[in-house]
């Protein structure tokens, strides 16, 4: 039972008043029956607000249904909250709390409460009284608004506070009396048991109210995890299908060089065969199409990770359009195709990474030509408002609205009777596409089936990227600072072309050389020099060297040491070969080259820590030195060059872009 020690007072503003005390009848300490009845009441109204208030939050937690939303659930226990207190006080009331998620975020308990408030709930309309000033659900009640309901003397409000914060206001109107009307014994006692009821109250409500708030808070976070597993589980299937689908593709063309190698070793070359010299063709063509597919994947990849980096330049638009053409040209010969290429008078240059618009056009092109078996196929440029068009149209046999859906998915390739499905790599469309967008631009696609298709890249005349900077600086650069940029970017320009891997150009393997033969070379093609009879042979050819043409290999693996020896050699070169960085240092005592052939990855020395240590002796500090290596990730070439090398060159090596490098600083070093 409530003892009058244990009421702790307020006074109708919210301010603590001293513990109520009842002055005692017949007995000390004891209470009249109208008293006993007064607490017996306000206990219960207590017992049912706890009950309604549990039963609200156990409907909340319960609930499945989207409709069932914590802020009705909020406004449902505010209403039961104003409504109880109503009926027990007989008082009109309303509560007018702060924004949602008052109490999971609420403020820190020195912290002032907030401006305004939010009516959340009145009082239902069988309310002993109305409210003095018209006030409804929703509206928004500043300090000045609570000022103006307390200056009223029928109306009273109490602050509503979550431990030592305060939160929000309860605004009470009492049932008017009057001034000669004397209250009854059961009023009195239920006026001084006012301020613990309310405040009573007011903590049922605001432990109600918190827990609603943290059950939303554990099922935003259990949605999370479900999004985020769900996700996981796609990233999962998704690396078990490029795994699945990477490994086909890989396999397909191995099968094809393994297989007719061992033909040719098992029937003994010939090379005036014509069936060994169309194995050979078969083993090139898998070779370089294995070597497309992981240029394509390391592309996709570097997308992806956002390390693909742009070397946007003011481009001629007619000199890239025609080298895809040509690029494609055999193809479409041998198909019986014509080639057709028209561009707009007005069209003139693109600021544009033009290795990148070429790799995009020769795609697209590609698949036109692959799908298309009589008729022509074309590529026209024109301008449109702030960037220009390139469509590639052909005359085949069109695409389904169905497999459109699936055209730019990687590794997705088109059933049709008129394509080998062994063609491509199934990368081209989704690199072509993710391209365009990295230029601020897009691919779209319109086909008919039956009727051909036509794929058009649209591209900005200028990237975004480049115009938002332009814009940021506001201020032009010198003449001097232009041309040292542009001078910058075609230096990058002629280093990605040589040193980048392509698949446009045919290996010089078959290539008609010059250059005098040697007996290095005769030993390697008879195929039974060994690993140190190479290094012996090609040691005594470079014992008195000629300054210009003495090369020094290093280079650890036998097969490419072969591959660059022979075709080296016969292009007029003395190479010596070694295997680490032991040899180097011995080659090096005997005779000075005129530039190094460094690989990078080499046993117990790697070739980028000899090549610091050859730019550190002043005797070999002014040796060219281009490295070699199957790294081909973004920042490779970089370290390359920050350890002293002079060019860098991935591998599988193109055989003319090394023979374009040693022409290059072969010369220069002789100079």
């Amino acid at each position: 039972m409530l003892q009058p020690s244990d009421v702790p007072g307020q006074d109708g503003k919210g301010a603590l008043s001293p513990p109520i005390t009842v002055a005692p009848t017949t007995l000390e300490g004891a209470r009249t029956g109208q008293q006993l009845a007064v607490e017996l009441q306000a206990e219960r109204c207590l017992n049912q607000l706890g009950l309604k208030l549990n039963a609200c939050v156990s409907t909340f937690l319960a609930a499945t249904s989207p409709l069932e939303t914590i802020d009705s659930t909020r406004v449902h226990l505010a209403q039961i909250l104003v409504n109880e207190l109503s009926a027990a006080l007989r008082e009109w009331c309303a509560l007018a709390l702060q924004p949602t998620d008052v109490l999971s975020d609420r403020p820190t308990p020195n912290e002032p409460p907030a401006a305004t408030f939010t009516v959340w709930a009145i009082a239902s309309s069988d309310s002993h009284t109305t409210a003095p000033l018209p006030i409804a659900v929703g509206q928004t009640l500043s300090d000045r608004d609570l000022q103006s309901w307390q200056a009223y003397s029928s109306a009273s409000s109490w602050q509503v506070r979550h431990g030592q914060a305060a939160v929000g206001w309860l605004l009470l109107a009492p049932v008017a009396t009057a001034p000669h009307e004397r209250l009854s014994e059961a009023e009195s006692y239920l006026a001084q048991l006012r301020p613990w009821l309310l405040e009573q109250s007011c903590d049922r409500f605001c432990s109600a109210l918190l827990q609603v708030e943290l059950i939303q808070a554990q099922r935003q976070q259990q949605q999370e995890l479900v999004a985020r597993n769900r996700e996981l589980n796609q990233t999962s299937q998704l690396k078990s299908d490029f795994l699945a689908n990477t490994s086909h593709e890989i396999r397909t063309p191995l099968s094809s060089i393994l297989g007719f190698t061992h033909l040719m070793r098992e029937q003994g070359f010939n090379a005036s065969s014509k069936r060994h010299q169309e194995y050979l063709n078969i083993i090139l063509s898998s070779g370089q199409h294995l070597l497309a597919l992981i240029n394509d994947i390391l592309d996709l990849s570097k997308i992806e990770a956002n390390q693909l980096d742009l070397f946007c330049e003011s481009t001629a638009v007619k000199a890239v359009c025609e080298t895809a053409i040509t690029l494609v040209r055999e193809k479409a010969s041998d198909k019986g195709l014509t080639l057709k290429l028209e561009i707009a008078p007005q069209v003139d240059t693109l600021v544009v990474d033009a290795l990148r618009l070429k790799q995009m056009l020769f795609n697209l092109l590609s698949n036109a030509l692959k799908f298309t078996s009589k008729g022509s196929v074309g590529l026209q440029v024109s301008a449109i408002n702030g960037g220009l068009c390139f469509t590639v149209w052909d005359t085949g046999t069109g695409i389904s609205e169905d497999q459109q859906q699936l055209l730019f998915r990687p590794y997705s390739q088109l059933v049709n009777a008129e394509a080998n499905r062994d063609e491509g790599t199934g990368l081209g469309l989704a690199l072509t596409q993710k391209l365009a967008e990295l230029h601020g631009g897009s691919v779209e696609v319109s086909s008919t089936l039956g009727f051909g298709s036509r794929f058009t890249i649209v591209l900005p005349l200028v990237p975004p990227m480049l115009a938002s900077g332009e814009d940021k600086s506001g201020e032009d650069k010198s003449s001097e600072d232009k041309s040292g940029e542009t001078k910058c970017n075609e230096e990058k320009a002629v280093e990605r072309s040589i040193a980048q891997p392509s698949s446009e150009i045919h290996f010089a393997v078959q290539a008609a050389v010059t250059g005098k033969g040697s007996k290095v070379v005769e030993r390697l093609q008879a195929g039974n020099t060994s690993h140190d009879n190479i290094s012996q042979i090609s040691s005594k050819t470079t014992k008195t060297p000629s300054r210009s043409n003495h090369l020094l290999l290093v280079e650890d693996n036998y097969y490419n040491a072969k591959l660059v020896l022979t075709y080296l050699s016969r292009l007029g070169y003395e190479v010596t070969w070694v295997k680490d960085g032991y040899e180097m240092r011995q080659a090096l005592l005997r005779a000075l080259p005129a530039l190094i052939l460094m690989d990078v990855n080499l046993p117990h020395e790697d070739g980028l820590a000899l090549t610091q240590e050859l730019k550190r002796d002043a005797r070999y500090r002014s040796i060219p030195v281009i490295a070699q290596t199957a790294m081909a990730m973004t920042g490779d070439r970089d370290l390359c060059l920050e350890a002293g090398s002079t060019a860098y060159i991935s591998k599988p090596i193109d055989l003319k872009a090394l023979a374009q490098l040693l022409t290059q600083h072969v010369k220069l070093a002789r100079d």
